[in-house]
Parts: structure tokens; C-alpha cells; sequence
């Protein structure tokens, strides 16, 4: 069987062309731009808490290894350099804040004894802390003034002293006390803010160039030794061991004002006393003029 010729085309008409798809060009990497390489990298938000690297971080303690160079007065180890922000690694450099939590978390232990001491003697007593303090600021005030003032501060000295709680005596000192064991280091740490102005202040009229933050992060490990107040408690021999303790943690002071403002140890040692000499002639000169006033 033979094959028939297919039909011309109309003039005027052409044969359709099929086109072909070109075939993908590889995608190419684009370089980025030269102004898009210089911007520095953004930084990473610090993950809740802190950590190496994040801006204020450290936690609210200092390692172990800082609290034992410490306590063996290797303050310069202990404090560290000063990080430069926003980098800041725990375990080699020291915070303001890790020596605010250090300073509450020594007197707290600290005050322990206090708590006990305290509450028995109110429960005993059947009285509260504010009743037997207003007490014994009466009967202090009695020898200052003149008689007849005096005879009114032991009469209300004798009101006071016979002044019981509507509460159950055991809850009524138990709170008593409880509220001073928890001002002992509030006060402690105000006193530490306050005075650390003082000394940074004299420091500075000394020629030291530290900043506050980086003084109070030094000042923080001094308190470790008043860990001792532990032993007061102890007959005989507690007192004494207190008293060593408060010793070493006024050496340490020192040698931390050191560190931390490049001063010598002399120099440090002004720093120490001359606010607490200035404090110290002031409230004299204020006793003395209440005094006068009151006669």
C-alpha cells in the first residue's frame, strides 16, 4: 500500500514552528554588597539570667574559686580585671550586683544567732523588740537631762517596760525578732552604699580613677569574714573570735579599696578612716548642741 502525499499548504500560510524551552540558567550566588559587609554583626540577647558575653550578668554570687582567693586575701585575684562591656565572664571578672547578693547572703547566715538570741529574750520577757528599744532609749536619756525631765523618761521608761503584746508572747517576739534578723542586712547594705561614696570620694581627691560600679564590686568580698559573727554565741572564746573576724574584714576593705582604685595601702587606709573621723567630729558636734539645747 502506498503512502499519499500530504495536501500543499495555502498560499499565504506557513507550517507552524514549534520552539523549544531554553534550557535553565544555573543559579549564580550573589556576592553581598560591599555596605551590607560592613555592618557589624548584631549581638545576640542574652538568655534569661546571663551568661558569658551578655551585658550586667555573673548571677548574684561570685564563684567558688573568688570567694576562696578571698578568704585567703588574694583580693586582685578575686575581684579580676574590669570587663569591658558588653562582655562580662563569671568566674573572672566581679559585679556590683554579685557583691550586693554576697553582702545579703553573709549577714543573713550571719545574723542566725541574732534570731535565736532575740526571740528568747522577748518571749521571756513577754515584750516586743520596739517596746524594749524605746525602753532603753528612755532610761539612756535620763543622766542627760535635767531632773525633773528625768523622773518623767524612768516613769514612761516603767510604763513601757510593763507594756505586754495583745499576741501570744512566743509570736509576738518571734516576729519581733524575725524583723530585726531581716533589717540587719538592709541596714548593712545601705551603710555599704552610703559609706562606699565617701571613701570612693577621698579616693578620688587622692589621684584614683575608678568608677563607683567597679568600687563596689571590690568592697563586696571583705564581708565574707564576717561569717565569724557565727561564733559569737560561744562562751568565752565566741566574742573574741567576732571580734577577730570584723578585724580581718576591715584588712580586707582595705586592701580591696586598693584594687580597685590602683591607690597604695597607705593611701587606701585614708581613704577607710578619714570619712569615718569627719562622721564620727560630726555627730560629737551634734550630740553636744542637742545636749545644750535640752538644759
Amino acid at each position: 500500500m502506498s503512502e499519499r502525499p500530504l495536501p500543499p499548504a495555502p498560499v499565504g500560510e506557513s507550517e507552524p514552528t514549534v520552539l523549544a524551552a531554553a534550557p535553565a540558567a544555573p543559579a549564580r550566588a550573589v556576592a553581598p554588597s560591599a555596605a551590607a559587609a560592613a555592618q557589624p554583626a548584631p549581638l545576640m540577647e542574652p538568655p534569661l539570667g546571663g551568661g558569658v558575653g551578655a551585658p550586667n550578668s555573673g548571677g548574684w554570687l561570685p564563684t567558688q574559686r573568688q570567694l576562696l582567693d578571698a578568704a585567703q586575701f588574694k583580693l586582685a585575684a578575686a575581684i579580676g580585671p574590669e570587663p569591658e562591656w558588653p562582655f562580662f565572664l563569671r568566674g573572672l571578672h566581679s559585679s556590683m550586683r554579685q557583691a550586693m547578693g554576697l553582702i545579703l547572703l553573709i549577714l543573713l547566715v550571719a545574723g542566725l544567732p541574732l534570731l535565736v538570741v532575740t526571740w528568747m529574750g522577748l518571749a521571756e520577757r513577754h515584750s516586743t523588740l520596739a517596746l524594749l528599744q524605746a525602753e532603753q532609749a528612755a532610761l539612756r536619756m535620763v543622766p542627760l537631762v535635767p531632773a525633773a525631765l528625768g523622773d518623767e523618761l524612768q516613769a514612761a521608761a516603767g510604763l513601757l517596760s510593763a507594756l505586754t503584746p495583745t499576741a501570744p508572747p512566743q509570736t509576738a517576739a518571734g516576729l519581733s525578732a524575725l524583723s530585726a534578723w531581716l533589717a540587719l542586712p538592709l541596714r548593712a547594705l545601705t551603710f555599704w552604699l552610703a559609706y562606699g561614696v565617701l571613701v570612693l570620694g577621698v579616693a578620688k581627691a587622692l589621684g584614683a580613677g575608678a568608677t563607683l560600679p567597679r568600687f563596689y564590686a571590690a568592697t563586696g568580698y571583705p564581708f565574707l569574714f564576717l561569717l565569724t559573727l557565727l561564733l559569737y554565741p560561744i562562751p568565752v572564746v565566741g566574742p573574741w573570735l567576732a571580734l577577730v573576724g570584723v578585724a580581718l574584714a576591715l584588712v580586707a576593705y582595705v586592701i580591696a579599696i586598693s584594687v580597685a582604685t590602683g591607690l597604695d595601702r597607705w593611701r587606701a587606709l585614708i581613704c577607710m578612716l578619714l570619712p569615718a573621723a569627719v562622721l564620727a567630729m560630726a555627730g560629737a558636734l551634734l550630740s553636744g548642741i542637742s545636749l545644750l539645747a535640752l538644759r
